[in-house]
């Protein structure tokens, strides 16, 4: 099936240009690279059914679960925000801490207007005022009623193992449920999807928590089993990819890696 002509625009900062996918809500392109930061076929319905759905954080929510979250990759805070507008629906603990190192400006962010694809845009609202008042020298925590978002301006290839290596030795209550892995592509980045990065972020997640991706390729997927990963495909969103990944670790893990 060819790929459908879809629109886009300049946004204020010319490293980056807006683009209309097919469910109707925003994305960013890197002008340099042409690389999206969601799925063409539909960044919403992307984020809801691979990162909510796939790796049971739209249950556990459901269900009133206090539950913590790590996203590689925050770019544009669409997982963050769904995620929170779940927990806050029903009252749930939630902890979010995305890792990211080139954050968009606040003022790009703004121009994807995310309030219109959000239940409650008072949530964005709050989100984009925070934004733009980060400073790289104060805590980069932000907490809407039970909900706490924190980002973490690092390097994702040196990040995940060091904070994994730091897990083994700490409470298991301070791991990870999910971790929502998205990066840019393993061809503009092969370096984050090595197995040196999943064996941290094995080692981040509690016993039987997940990681869930959009990539599939058989690098991937080897790499992740190399880490101990369970690896699995699954059916991808409706309209879009055929298949995204899951994987799971091991009920018994005691986070020992072997990536």
């Amino acid at each position: 099936m060819p790929i459908p002509t879809r629109r886009s625009f300049d946004s204020v900062d010319p490293r980056w240009r807006v683009l209309l996918t097919d469910d109707g809500s925003p994305t960013l392109v890197q002008s340099a690279t042409a690389e999206a930061m969601h799925s063409g076929c539909g960044a919403v319905a992307e984020t809801r059914h691979v990162y909510l759905q796939m790796s049971g954080v739209a249950e556990r929510l459901a269900r009133g679960l206090a539950t913590q979250v790590l996203e590689v990759g925050f770019g544009t805070g669409l997982g963050w925000l769904m995620t929170a507008e779940a927990a806050l629906a029903v009252g749930a603990e939630l902890r979010y801490v995305g890792l990211e190192n080139r954050l968009p400006p606040a003022a790009v962010i703004r121009q994807l207007g995310w309030e219109r694809h959000v239940q409650h845009p008072d949530l964005v609202g709050r989100h984009l005022d925070w934004l733009e008042t980060l400073d790289p020298q104060s805590p980069r925590r932000l907490r809407i009623d039970r909900a706490t978002l924190e980002i973490i301006s690092a390097d994702a290839c040196q990040w995940c193992p060091e904070a994994g290596r730091a897990a083994r030795s700490g409470p298991g209550s301070s791991r990870f449920d999910a971790v929502y892995f998205d990066p840019f592509s393993p061809e503009l980045s092969p370096q984050l999807w090595q197995p040196e990065v999943f064996g941290g972020l094995r080692q981040l997640l509690r016993p039987g928590g997940t990681l869930v991706s959009y990539c599939v390729s058989r690098p991937v997927r080897d790499a992740l089993t190399a880490s101990g990963f369970l690896v699995h495909k699954v059916a991808g969103p409706p309209g879009g990819k055929r298949e995204v990944l899951r994987a799971v670790t091991p009920t018994n893990d005691a986070g020992e890696s072997t990536g």
